[in-house]
């Protein structure tokens, strides 16, 4: 399922795929805005929206652990056997996941840990 997004998701500007979590996640500015879990996709969603992700069939607040919602994210089911205007309502909700941390400052490095000999 979430191989078929790929493409779609990688076509958008500034987006990159990185391995996190034992996860493929998809970035943008060093912001993460979705990932591949399970069966699904879980992707990030606005306060104001959190219900309306919620009332998509299927849908459901992801949880890292059994009874432990992480944040405002919301985990999507698999498109396998979807129709076309799922995989449409899908995307639409990655689409605005992804312009909301186009809103957000990009990710700074963090500075290099220093050792202990060059801290002397």
């Amino acid at each position: 399922m979430v191989n078929a997004l790929y493409p779609e998701l990688m076509s958008w500007p500034d987006v990159s795929l990185r391995r996190m979590f034992g996860a493929d996640c998809f970035l943008s500015r060093g912001r993460m805005f979705a990932f591949a879990f399970k069966d699904g996709v879980v992707t990030k969603v606005a306060k104001d929206r959190y219900r309306d992700a919620l009332a998509v069939p299927g849908a459901a607040p992801f949880e890292s652990r059994p009874g432990l919602i992480f944040g405002r994210w919301v985990r999507f089911p698999s498109l396998d056997r979807a129709s076309s205007k799922d995989a449409e309502s899908l995307i639409s909700w990655l689409r605005l996941a992804y312009e909301a941390v186009l809103t957000e400052p990009p990710r700074r490095r963090k500075a290099k840990a220093r050792s202990f000999r060059e801290q002397r």
